[in-house]
């Protein structure tokens, strides 16, 4: 799909294990539904925080199977369309903590107006991890 606005086109687009870029360098990170794909998850978060400047917030999406106690590595069937390397599950936000950043779980519907659920595309009971470097 074509970004018709530029306020929406990414800055750049890299190998998220891996990062050409400096510390400390984004102010946000927006990362959706992005980490479940990467068997390496220690790396794409330890580049997450790397290139936050302090005070800077993640923002990760991650598919949640609540009823899933501990989040597990999976293997990737290539025969099926999502190629999930990861399943989350209630311990997701202890496995995005990163010291000295704090993690927060948000509801989208406690947190966004509908008009922006609607034009992010997101629905009322998805949840999305903000992660704050201190």
């Amino acid at each position: 799909m074509a970004v018709d606005d530029d306020r929406f086109a990414p800055d750049f687009i890299t190998d998220l294990r891996e990062v050409a870029a400096a510390d400390s360098v984004a102010d946000w990170i927006f990362c959706s539904h992005v980490l479940e794909h990467i068997d390496d998850l220690a790396a794409c978060l330890d580049e997450i925080f790397r290139l936050l400047r302090s005070g800077g917030l993640a923002w990760i999406q991650v598919p949640l199977e609540p009823e899933l106690a501990h989040s597990r590595r999976i293997e990737v069937d290539p025969c099926r369309s999502h190629a999930h390397a990861w399943q989350f599950g209630a311990d997701i936000t202890q496995l995005l903590q990163r010291p000295p950043w704090t993690v927060t779980e948000v509801v989208a519907g406690h947190t966004l107006q509908a008009a922006e659920l609607g034009r992010l595309g997101i629905a009322p009971d998805e949840r999305f991890w903000i992660a704050r470097k201190a």
